[in-house]
């Protein structure tokens, strides 16, 4: 505090207050100041607690959009073909031998054995390894999570789909109820200790979308027989988030937009034409214009003269301006933008524009996103 401060605030101290606290608002980060064009929204709550307000909601939304919406269908897709592909995610085994060399015939036997379960490796027989890691990657990226329980030896009503008696259970995130945290231990559906690692997963015993006897009847699985990938946005966070948490509401008023268009377009196609009636003066009072009146037809063919019009009749035509000229370019610009952007899909990936424009995009693409890209097969490797 200066001199002159100082004197401010034994003369009066409630002017010295005001001018400390000026001081302190102006000495503050300017975004950290609401005013009339800055509302300054803010985030305080914990991050678990976000995600049980808004997880399920998200998530929901998500999976109507994946069924449909053609954009957020070829996102999915899109990331799909190019995290897991058409063969999946390959290993090479390379076991060594106590001299550091590779062991070639163990690692030939590990090849065969990982083929061999490659065919069946989850509980329900149902997909190859290729097309259960395309469901986890869809599923991780759409719900924002996603569970897999590691199935080993002998389990009573389970038989194995190879010889392999190791199998995988894939779950959507619903069968992990966000509602149970009935201790400070459990959060979520997940039981944590004191460092918040976590200890086991509350599991239904059935599907909760398929069967509402569900509620209640859970089962504990340890965490060292549970795979969780999360789409996980911050530290402490335990659930996770749907990928186009970011993008959904402007995803769907795309949506919205693009139907209004169509419809505008369908309309416009109809050819319509109205007679507009002339001056009142030159009509006689015998003029029959109720709703009884016959209905007057014209033959619409090329070359057609209509030259039964009465005096000051005109034909006049509903000219509409759709379909819209600029749909295209507002559809790419809301595309490129934000979408890419935040989901790492190129508007390369997700329209056809002219060649020109096309290939100029291409090259931004292999310079920056493709290096982005590899973020996703890393976590899903890692987590899996």
């Amino acid at each position: 505090m200066g001199i002159l401060d100082k004197t401010i605030a034994a003369i009066s101290p409630k002017w010295g207050a005001q001018r400390a606290k000026s001081r302190y608002v102006m000495n503050a980060y300017e975004a950290a100041m609401p005013s009339r064009t800055h509302k300054a929204k803010r985030e305080s709550q914990g991050a678990n607690i976000s995600t049980k307000q808004s997880a399920v909601s998200l998530r929901e939304q998500a999976r109507a959009l994946d069924q449909n919406h053609d954009i957020v269908i070829g996102i999915l897709d899109k990331m799909e073909e190019r995290v897991i592909g058409s063969r999946g995610i390959h290993i090479e085994p390379q076991p060594l031998k106590l001299t550091g060399d590779v062991d070639e015939e163990l690692a030939e036997q590990i090849r065969k054995k990982w083929a061999e379960w490659s065919v069946r490796p989850e509980v329900t027989g149902q997909f190859t390894r290729p097309e259960l890691e395309r469901m986890l990657l869809r599923t991780w990226l759409r719900d924002g999570e996603v569970f897999i329980q590691l199935v080993r030896g002998s389990v009573t009503g389970l038989n194995h789909s190879t010889n392999i008696a190791f199998s995988l259970e894939a779950l959507e995130p619903d069968f992990v109820p966000t509602w149970q945290s009935d201790t400070a231990n459990v959060i979520q559906g997940i039981e944590i200790n004191a460092w918040r690692r976590p200890v086991s997963y509350r599991v239904y015993m059935d599907n909760p979308q398929e069967n509402n006897r569900t509620y209640g009847r859970v089962k504990s699985v340890p965490a060292e027989n549970m795979l969780h990938l999360a789409f996980k946005k911050r530290l402490h966070q335990l659930r996770g988030v749907s990928m186009l948490h970011g993008v959904i509401v402007r995803l769907a008023d795309l949506k919205d937009y693009e139907e209004s268009e169509r419809v505008a377009a369908r309309i416009a196609a109809a050819f319509t034409m109205y007679i507009k009636k002339g001056d009142a003066a030159l009509y006689g009072d015998n003029e029959d214009y109720s709703a009884d009146s016959p209905e007057r037809d014209f033959e619409i063919a090329p070359g057609a003269i209509i030259d039964d019009l009465k005096p000051g009749e005109d034909i006049g035509l509903i000219n509409s301006n759709r379909p819209n000229v600029n749909l295209e370019t507002f559809r790419n610009g809301q595309l490129r933008a934000p979408v890419t952007q935040a989901l790492l899909v190129t508007i390369t990936a997700l329209t056809q524009a002219n060649a020109k424009s096309w290939w100029r995009a291409l090259r931004v693409t292999q310079f920056y996103k493709i290096p982005l890209l590899r973020i996703y097969p890393d976590r899903f490797i890692a987590n899996g």
